[in-house]
């Protein structure tokens, strides 16, 4: 629709320029590096929306598996989709694991909407961060913040 539009690249930077990041995101980020975690991104989002309101700390992660946006003058002119969305979250987590010689049962997965309900309940532990659907009990726990501080206590 994007491309059909000939919706530029400026005018969603517009939009997303606007959104903040969760309090405290980077001195999360910054504990969970020097305590040794691996740290990834496996979203359905846009590479664009990461690399603007998050490029502050995209320095933390490890992995990032996100749909990004091909353009060119200005103009999006295709996406290139990440192929680990939807069932397909697990998928880049057990990659990671092949890589790094790690369980699943050692993951702990951060979510908020229902394509990550799989992949909660397959790796060891589940956090709902604000989530935006109902997630049943697929979380070991639901947390509703605008601190990022608040997950610390469960990954101790």
């Amino acid at each position: 629709i994007w491309i059909k539009k000939g919706i530029t690249i400026d005018e969603i930077n517009n939009i997303i320029s606007k959104k903040r990041t969760i309090k405290n995101i980077e001195k999360v980020l910054k504990i969970l590096k020097d305590n040794g975690f691996i740290i990834a991104i496996v979203s359905g989002g846009l590479d664009i929306y990461f690399d603007t309101v998050l490029k502050d700390v995209k320095k933390y992660f490890d992995y990032i598996f996100i749909n990004k946006l091909i353009v060119k003058n200005n103009k999006i002119v295709d996406i290139n989709p990440t192929i680990f969305d939807f069932d397909n979250k697990i998928d880049a987590v057990k990659k990671i694991c092949d890589e790094k010689k790690i369980s699943l049962d050692e993951v702990i997965f951060v979510g908020d909407g229902i394509n990550d309900i799989k992949v909660m309940k397959e790796c060891g532990f589940g956090i709902a961060l604000n989530p935006k659907d109902d997630l049943g009990n697929s979380p070991d726990v639901i947390i509703n913040t605008d601190d990022l501080m608040d997950i610390i206590k469960y990954v101790k």
